[in-house]
């Protein structure tokens, strides 16, 4: 399957760049972290997070972040050696700061979230989507191929 200009995808780094948040989220969401207060914001204990069932909202999650990570291989390429961490900064901070940051913002102010724990999610998920596509960008495979 080729992106979106021509390009072959690089599915092992799509795949790795899909992991990068739910390693973040494990150590972001960390008690000795953000976890207790973000926890403390929801009025959840950590019995609370034990009731449902992990491995399902790990999968699902999985599947959101392989969802995101196809988008930006398919969407962006990377430009060579020159340029690529700024060009991958770019494109993750555009899409996070005029998609994903007021979608979330919104969704969370609905849903009557403490400013602490919208603070602690925008967090969480601008440096996930910055690693995402960082990831994205920095796994060969997604150049565009030379003019015939």
């Amino acid at each position: 399957m080729t992106g979106y200009y021509g390009y072959e995808l690089n599915w092992l780094g799509i795949t790795l760049a899909a992991l990068a948040p739910l390693l973040i989220g494990m150590i972001w969401y960390h008690p000795k972290a953000f976890g207790k207060p973000w926890m403390d914001s929801l009025g959840f204990t950590e019995d609370d997070l034990k009731k449902g069932n992990m491995a399902v909202t790990l999968a699902v999650a999985f599947l959101m972040s392989f969802t995101l990570a196809y988008y930006f291989a398919m969407r962006y390429h990377a430009h060579g050696d020159n340029g690529v961490m700024a060009h991958a900064a770019y494109h993750g901070f555009m899409t996070f700061g005029y998609l994903g940051m007021p979608v979330l913002v919104t969704n969370l102010l609905f849903e009557r979230r403490s400013w602490q724990g919208i603070l602690i999610n925008v967090g969480y998920w601008f440096l996930a989507v910055m690693a995402l596509v960082l990831v994205v960008h920095l796994i060969p495979g997604a150049e565009v191929p030379e003019a015939s």
